[in-house]
């Protein structure tokens, strides 16, 4: 056998026996990064490697198999959040679920499931922010640092201009997240967690004089 063939093949294992997570850092973002994100990024990185899937002898990682929206849902009211699911039948797409979660503040979470059911790997969890202030230096502001929730401005279809109602022009926020291979309340409670935090980083972006902790 070719050595370069031989040597090939002992990286490929060594690489499936033992595997890693890696994280790799761009040198700006790592400048630009807040240490609220650098603590909530490490967090998470910690929660991952703890919770990983066990792998089978070939070093292979157990694939876990995906969850039903009754199933996210009864994670979400088990973490002790409002919560109910939505199923709207949309022409030739189909069935999209969706849930909505109520928070105390009486504010609304909508977690986008899609078209994929009934069987999910992923969801969106998104909300509605309003500001009286310029809303795309918001956007821009909040894009200066790592986030892992993007946002943007609402603007009306037709007209292009931003959303503008009794005062407050609208922002949308929202963030993706993929099955990490978790147990699915782990996997649910990692998730709501990290979006809490943006959330209430967003809102004291916006909203400065309010303490978003007493709400």
């Amino acid at each position: 056998m070719p050595f370069w063939i031989f040597s090939f093949i002992v990286v490929v294992d060594r690489l499936i026996e033992y595997p890693k997570i890696t994280v790799e850092l761009n040198s700006y973002a790592v400048k630009e990064s807040t240490p609220q994100v650098a603590n909530r990024v490490t967090s998470l990185l910690i929660v991952l490697d703890s919770n990983r899937k066990p792998a089978t002898k070939t070093g292979r990682p157990i694939i876990s198999t995906p969850f039903t929206a009754a199933e996210i849902l009864d994670c979400i009211l088990e973490l002790g959040y409002s919560a109910r699911l939505r199923s709207v039948e949309i022409g030739e797409f189909g069935e999209c679920a969706s849930i909505i979660i109520t928070t105390e503040e009486e504010l609304e979470w909508y977690l986008y499931l899609g078209f994929s059911g009934p069987y999910f790997e992923e969801f969106e969890i998104s909300t509605y922010v309003y500001t009286q202030e310029n809303p795309y230096l918001e956007a821009n502001w909040w894009h200066e640092n790592d986030h892992l929730s993007v946002v943007t401005v609402e603007c009306n279809s037709e007209t292009g201009n931003p959303e503008y109602e009794d005062g407050f022009f609208s922002l949308h926020q929202r963030m993706m997240w993929h099955m990490a291979g978790m147990e699915l309340a782990d996997d649910v409670r990692t998730a709501l967690t990290i979006w809490e935090e943006e959330f209430d980083e967003l809102l004291y972006q916006i909203h400065p004089d309010v303490d978003v902790n007493s709400t």
